[in-house]
């Protein structure tokens, strides 16, 4: 899998491994003493159905996880966001986004306004998001709390940050040739706008209706 994380100059970076550590134990442990139990992740509850105003999924709800947009924050490769643009087909309160994502440590996810063509004013966040609630299909699911309006016609931004200092998490390319420009960021805030380069990254909005 290929991760871009510089542009105009694309560089990749190798694929990150997980290690696990296991501890020896040379004493067995006294019979009386129980076992504790393994835990187990509770299943989110499905997202209220609603209407997609914007999807760069395909018909199968796929992408293409050969390739991706790095999102990072690491001693060795430093800070990196990544935000795609969308306009919504129509109207209505925001009721969820899903996006192709994988990775490690803990991101923030935005829906903002447009400011002359970057990233602008925030109409819902979801911070510190962890890994952990990334599903094993790669998708990231997050339900709207505040239900913003969206606009049909209007400009909008899906942006990702990393919220911590071990970040390294992939957004993967849609599989649709989408390839409408995006934006990354170096420092916090500090958004560019590439209006060329490789596709987009893959995600789609739902509104209520």
């Amino acid at each position: 899998m290929k991760i871009f994380s510089h542009v105009p100059t694309i560089l990749t970076v190798a694929a990150m491994l997980n290690l696990t550590g296991c501890t020896k134990h040379n004493e067995p442990a006294s019979p009386s003493e129980s076992k504790p139990k393994p835990a187990v992740k509770k299943q989110k509850p499905p997202p209220p159905p609603g209407v997609n105003v914007f999807n760069s999924f395909d018909a199968q709800n796929k992408f293409d996880k050969s390739v991706a947009w790095a999102v990072m924050n690491t001693s060795q490769s430093g800070y990196r966001g990544q935000a795609e643009w969308f306009v919504p087909s129509d109207s209505g309160p925001l009721n969820f986004v899903d996006l192709a994502m994988r990775g490690k440590g803990s991101i923030n996810v935005t829906v903002a306004e447009d400011k002359n063509g970057l990233p602008g004013k925030p109409l819902e966040s979801f911070l510190k998001v962890p890994s952990s609630d990334f599903d094993r299909g790669g998708h990231l699911v997050l339900v709207s709390e505040t239900h913003p309006a969206l606009t049909a016609g209007n400009k909008y931004w899906l942006c990702v940050e990393p919220a911590d200092g071990n970040t390294g998490c992939s957004w993967y390319y849609n599989d649709q040739n989408l390839a409408n420009g995006f934006a990354l960021e170096r420092a916090q805030g500090n958004w560019s706008f590439i209006p060329i380069g490789p596709r987009n990254g893959a995600f789609c909005v739902n509104i209520q209706k």
